[in-house]
């Protein structure tokens, strides 16, 4: 076993199993509240299920690694086969994510006033074409007895372009919003339009520029660079740094979302618990003060 791979692959799973926890509780907040069962809402829940079984899909390989050991194909596909398909809705539910917000900013009124079953539909559903194409590849492995450490890719020119295209479309939509914010005449509050400008930069400078970076180093990967052990180096690099990107990501959504409000009444218990551990602190300090006072005038005395 190669140590420097088996940190960077542990590094790796550390930093998923933290993506897992939190893009988790997106989606089950988002399921558990009714106001979030708006079609913004139910995007971002759609993109945090996508991301969360991103996160599980290194669990197998990293325990073949450490067992030194292999498994067929097929019982890899058959392991990896719904979270699989489902991760690559990252990229096109961040398109939808992108658009909903796009025609919202630029047609606030028909957005609020007139979005048809069909809009919903189409941005809902249309998202789900990708990963069954994935899928698609996916079964094709089924029939496969070879012997697999479970790190499945589906390398081709179709693979490899459409999350970049995903990704340059959905930066698109976030700079119409900026620019609708900046330059835009409708009468809009002072208040709002720092949000969006807030919301709108956050997400392209974390999100966007994050998946760039990663997807330009994976393309310059596979396309320019022979030697394994470079492949592997920068491989690894790659994968922790979108890890850690995503992490930021989410943190910035519970931040300039509706779910922040939602995790607050969530944990509202412990909030609670530590206002009343800071409230007997403060009696238990200032009975110490009281005390303290009262000795030193019964020794004046």
């Amino acid at each position: 076993m190669d140590i420097k791979t088996f940190v960077f692959k542990t590094i790796n799973l550390f930093t998923d199993t933290i993506g897992l926890l939190i893009f988790g509780n997106v989606v089950y907040l988002t399921i558990k509240y009714k106001d979030l069962h708006t079609l913004c809402h139910i995007l971002l829940g759609l993109y945090s299920l996508s991301q969360a079984c991103s996160k599980v899909m290194l669990l197998p390989s990293y325990i073949l690694y450490v067992l030194q050991s292999t498994i067929p194909i097929y019982v890899c596909v058959l392991i990896a086969l719904i979270p699989g398909a489902l991760m690559m809705g990252t990229f096109t539910f961040m398109v939808a994510i992108g658009i909903d917000r796009m025609l919202g900013i630029c047609f606030p009124f028909w957005y609020i006033q007139n979005k048809s079953k069909l809009y919903r539909i189409l941005l809902v559903g249309t998202p789900f074409l990708y990963p069954l194409y994935y899928l698609y590849l996916m079964i094709q492995d089924l029939p496969n007895n070879s012997p697999s450490n479970c790190l499945l890719n589906y390398v081709n020119v179709f693979n490899t372009l459409f999350p970049i295209i995903c990704v340059i479309f959905t930066l698109f939509c976030y700079l119409i919003i900026l620019l609708k914010a900046i330059f835009g005449k409708d009468p809009i509050g002072q208040s709002l339009r720092e949000a969006i400008l807030k919301s709108s930069a956050t997400l392209i400078f974390i999100q966007n520029f994050g998946w760039i970076c990663y997807l330009s180093v994976k393309f310059y990967i596979t396309n320019y660079i022979e030697d394994n052990d470079q492949i592997l180096l920068y491989g690894n690099f790659a994968t922790i740094f979108s890890s850690l990107i995503t992490i930021i990501e989410v943190l910035s959504l519970f931040i300039t979302s509706s779910h922040l409000n939602a995790l607050k009444m969530e944990f509202e218990w412990i909030l609670k618990l530590f206002h009343k551990t800071q409230i007997n602190n403060s009696v238990v300090i200032t009975n110490i003060k009281i005390n303290k006072i009262y000795q030193n005038s019964l020794n004046k005395n």
